[in-house]
């Protein structure tokens, strides 16, 4: 897939295994759909692999475009569709609408997780 279809922003949470922009959809297109947020990535307690990830790469930025960062790149990480490269990465993140930090942290958790 193209680094396009993923673009992410803060708003992002996964409907039927896609990531969306909850900001730019209506309730009534969503209808029985299953959504998930990030609050749904640690059901039982223990963090997800992808927060794993995030966690040894010390890949957090601020409240606002983590929970973003983390529901995009779950969606793609779901479907096998995580870049490979380093350049790739960075593409893929190119749509977050934050910038508190460098993210070479984050670029690392995700290659981590691509592998």
């Amino acid at each position: 897939m193209s680094a396009a279809k993923w673009r992410m922003w803060a708003c992002t949470v996964i409907v039927d295994g896609d990531a969306v922009r909850s900001c730019l959809i209506f309730a009534v297109q969503i209808d029985g759909a299953d959504i998930r947020t990030v609050e749904s990535l640690d059901p039982e307690g223990s963090m997800s692999p992808v927060q794993n990830a995030f966690h040894r790469h010390h890949a957090l930025q601020c409240g606002y475009c983590t929970p973003g960062l983390l529901m995009t790149i779950t969606a793609a990480w779901e479907r096998g569709a995580l870049p490979q490269s380093e350049a790739a990465v960075r593409e893929f993140l190119s749509g977050n609408i934050c910038r508190c930090t460098g993210y070479q942290s984050i670029v690392d958790a995700v290659l981590e997780l691509s592998r």
